[in-house]
């Protein structure tokens, strides 16, 4: 698995990095990490009430995090959207349970220091105060079919590289 492979040139979603020598489980961690991010970019990059919506959030996650996201995206405005590339870097990868994996954590930096949010009418509504870089830890837990994130918190702003 290569930074590149989980890249999607379409979305404009880029990863800059993976840890080096990840083994197998690591790996879908990271895989179903990067699905419920750019599955949560494709939120707010398609202007509010266009897109699919939240179809498909129960591939990639729990109840809990699902209804946080929910109720995000069903506070925009009608065409609210964000615009211009996303970088994350995944930091690391940990995987707990001696035998079975239990629980797993990712740490990741994501850059959005370069787009652009926009109100309903198409005008450039970007705030300073939206941080350029945010280092996040995401929880994800295993289901039968694969991993689900299951909640994400800040860590930093401002203070890492993707």
């Amino acid at each position: 698995m290569t930074a590149e492979s989980l890249s999607d040139e379409e979305l404009g979603y880029t990863v800059t990095s993976v840890p080096e020598g990840m083994d197998a489980v690591q790996a879908e961690v990271v895989q179903a990490y990067v699905a419920y991010d750019q599955f949560t970019w494709r939120l707010w990059l398609t202007p509010a009430g266009t897109g699919t919506g939240m179809e498909g959030a129960d591939e990639v996650m729990t109840d809990t995090i699902r209804e946080y996201i929910a109720g995000q995206y069903a506070g925009r405005q009608p065409g609210q959207y964000l615009e211009g590339p996303v970088r994350t870097s995944i930091e690391n990868v940990v995987v707990y349970g001696e035998v079975v994996p239990e629980a797993a954590e990712v740490i990741v930096c994501s850059d959005r220091g370069d787009m652009k949010d926009y109100d309903g009418s198409g005008q450039d509504v970007t705030s300073p105060e939206i941080p350029g870089s945010t280092e996040v830890i995401l929880s994800l837990q295993p289901e039968i079919d694969g991993w689900r994130v299951s909640s994400e918190r800040e860590l930093s702003r401002n203070e890492c590289l993707a």
